[in-house]
């Protein structure tokens, strides 16, 4: 943070007068959840010295949606265009706190969920509820979705069973979670850092045909898994991973089951062997699938021997990170940008909705009319039928949260994995996590070289070519203002 010399000092002591006299210094910040700016905006508090005292907690709480016998509710699923209700119950969902606390008071809530992607009206709602009940500064809770497609749909608007679920269960989890990590900060003692080698778990999803007419990945994919593990004095440990892979292969077997998917045997496994919390953020899956060359019976099982093998990067591999030292500087900014949508095609919209119909029907007509129109695919049909109706621009939240030399680089879209790679190559930080699926969902938005070879993440993106280069170097100023201000170069 920036330490303030000289004239600043009497600035302080008024304050410091003032909070005595019951000024009020604990409440929360006034900005809304919801309001928008194309500011920057750093939540941080002023300080004098850098700390060395860094508190770390953990908490986490089920949000299945089950009735009191254990019964699956019949909530509608997220994560395909079909009707999905959940008829039965896999895996427990959770939601997973991690909160952390410098010397200042500065909090920021890390929250991964089993969810397919937060709504920014959720987001909103969750950021309320969490400040009224533990005074922190709302966009210092960070809420990333697990991309699970075999998890409720959260959208406030969808359905009455989901809007009982988000009021019964869904945000409750959150308090609770945030709660409890609140309860249990404990000093870190130790930090370690570093990034884990997983090629062969996860691949890119996108083909083309290189000169010889043979199919190849679009790009080569990460294959890193960025981990953080925060030693705490007289607590156990917590260990964040960051890892690129979509969580969707329950659906394959089980389309109408609640699972979180591979995530869950990934975190199960780990805290039994590593003794410790341990939490899994999804990072840039738009173009990613998980892989695993175990052979299996079903779907269900592959998926836990997925989250297994995963799970033993982590679990074989951690001893291999570095110990970092500790900068208990604990800073938050964030930003809402104004992105173009595209309205190229608008004069093709009757075509696309003669397609879309068709398509519904189930008339094998709808791809005749495709070529006829020129218009690739259904997904493309969709997305220019749509767009006629959308205003110029639409808005999605970023933010970057640093916690001393470690930062969480975060946005409301469906990453692809060449955004994420530009964000790490051009962060200074000595670990950079990157988390799509986050505070909001503005869909797919594919990198420029992308739109040459089309396919569903391009046909399905609603914004104009270059949206996601200007969306990484929006998160990459953002970056490099925070480092700035914490370690003043």
């Amino acid at each position: 943070m920036k330490r303030f010399l000289g004239l600043m000092l009497t600035v302080i002591m008024i304050l410091a007068t003032f909070t005595a006299c019951g000024g009020g210094g604990d409440e929360p910040d006034s900005t809304t959840a919801g309001e928008t700016t194309d500011a920057t905006t750093v939540a941080t508090t002023a300080g004098n010295t850098k700390s060395d005292k860094l508190y770390v907690g953990y908490g986490r709480a089920n949000i299945t949606p089950k009735d009191s016998n254990g019964k699956v509710l019949p909530v509608t699923l997220a994560g395909y265009p079909d009707e999905r209700v959940a008829n039965k119950i896999i895996t427990d969902l959770f939601t997973s706190c991690t909160a952390v606390r410098d010397e200042e008071g500065d909090t920021v809530l890390l929250f991964t969920v089993d969810s397919l992607h937060p709504y920014a009206n959720v987001v909103d709602t969750i950021r309320t509820r969490i400040s009224r009940e533990l005074r922190i500064v709302p966009r210092n809770v960070i809420v990333v979705a697990s991309h699970c497609h075999s998890a409720p749909d959260i959208n406030e608007g969808a359905n009455t069973h989901a809007k009982k679920y988000l009021e019964d269960t869904f945000y409750k989890g959150f308090v609770e979670a945030g709660k409890a990590a609140v309860a249990d900060l404990a000093l870190c003692t130790e930090l370690y850092a570093g990034t884990l080698d997983g090629t062969g778990y996860n691949f890119i999803r996108r083909y083309v045909r290189d000169e010889n007419g043979q199919l190849k990945h679009e790009i080569e994919g990460d294959h890193t898994m960025p981990v953080v593990r925060f030693v705490r004095e007289g607590k156990k440990d917590v260990i964040i991973a960051n890892w690129a892979a979509h969580a969707d292969t329950v659906t394959l077997q089980d389309f109408y089951a609640i699972s979180a998917d591979y995530p869950y045997y990934f975190t199960q496994l780990a805290e039994q062997k590593l003794n410790a919390h341990v939490s899994l953020f999804n990072s840039a899956s738009g173009d990613v699938n998980p892989f695993s060359k175990i052979e299996s019976e079903n779907t269900v099982k592959q998926t836990r021997a997925y989250g297994i093998k995963l799970a033993e990067v982590l679990i074989n591999n951690i001893s291999s990170l570095k110990k970092l030292d500790i900068v208990a500087d604990v800073e938050v900014s964030a930003k809402t940008l104004n992105l173009e949508v595209d309205h190229t095609f608008d004069d093709k919209k009757a075509q696309a909705e003669e397609i879309i119909n068709l398509s519904r029907s189930g008339s094998s007509l709808y791809a005749k009319k495709c070529k006829e129109y020129g218009i690739e695919d259904v997904n493309l049909a969709v997305r220019i039928a749509t767009n006629a109706n959308r205003g110029p621009t639409e808005t999605m939240p970023i933010s970057v949260v640093s916690i001393g030399n470690i930062v969480f680089a975060t946005a409301g879209y469906e990453m692809l994995t060449q955004t994420s790679m530009d964000i790490k190559e051009n962060s200074k930080f000595d670990l950079t996590f990157t988390c799509g699926y986050t505070g909001g969902h503005n869909g797919y938005i594919a990198p420029a070289y992308a739109f040459a070879n089309g396919a569903y993440e391009v046909n399905s993106c609603r914004y104009v070519k270059g949206t996601a280069e200007k969306i990484q170097a929006e998160i990459s100023i953002l970056i490099d203002s925070v480092y700035t201000d914490i370690f003043g170069k």
